[in-house]
């Protein structure tokens, strides 16, 4: 979960020994998309940027920004 300019936006990150745990693998239901093979997620490519610089990916997901109480 990330604070500041990027606040409501959650990355959640699974790791498998092998590619036969992967495969057998079925995203949870709070997942809401699958982005690991997405550029604007990769390597930090997050830091230092806005919910607003990352909107129009994440619309391709459908993804709605949680509001934080």
């Amino acid at each position: 979960m990330f604070e500041g300019e990027l606040a409501g936006f959650v990355l959640v990150d699974f790791e498998f020994d092998s590619i036969k745990e992967l495969e057998k693998f079925t995203l949870p239901d709070f997942c809401l998309a699958d982005v690991s093979q997405e550029e604007f997620v990769a390597g930090g490519k997050l830091c230092g940027k806005s919910y607003n610089d990352i909107e129009s990916e994440l619309k391709r997901f459908n993804y709605s920004r949680l509001t934080l109480v």
